[in-house]
């Protein structure tokens, strides 16, 4: 997950999508897995829609990329929502919170952020949810 994190956006979204693949292929996967999994290509793609946001604003790339992020990032959320795991599902609302965000869609930030507040509370996570508060 560091490297993931610390990479360029594109070599982070290489990796994870080699490992979606990866996962696609293991039948012993876990739903909780592909959630997480999902999750990180996810944060990949935020962090590209970042990048070319800041190249061009008004491309149609970024508007691709945008629509790619957005799917990516609801399907994080569905992935994780039957995984029984609080804090996957809070990161993957926070997650789809900024790509709402990014795409001038306030109103549903704040809708998932809401929901992700309420689940960090009760996992004592106090640094995911100063960060969600951002989204507030």
């Amino acid at each position: 997950c560091v490297h993931l994190r610390s990479a360029a956006p594109d070599e982070a979204l290489r990796l994870a999508r080699r490992g979606e693949a990866v996962l696609r292929r293991t039948k012993a996967s876990s739903g909780r897995e592909k959630a997480h999994m999902k999750l990180l290509t996810a944060h990949s793609k935020l962090e590209l829609l970042w990048q070319l946001g800041a190249e061009d604003p008004e491309s149609r790339v970024l508007r691709k990329e945008f629509d790619g992020a957005l799917r990516t990032a609801e399907l994080a959320v569905r992935l994780a929502r039957p995984a029984g795991d609080a804090h996957l599902l809070a990161s993957a609302l926070h997650a789809l919170g900024h790509v709402y965000w990014f795409g001038g869609r306030q109103e549903d930030a704040l809708r998932v952020a809401d929901e992700a507040d309420a689940i960090l509370r009760a996992c004592s996570d106090d640094d995911l949810e100063m960060r969600n508060l951002t989204l507030l």
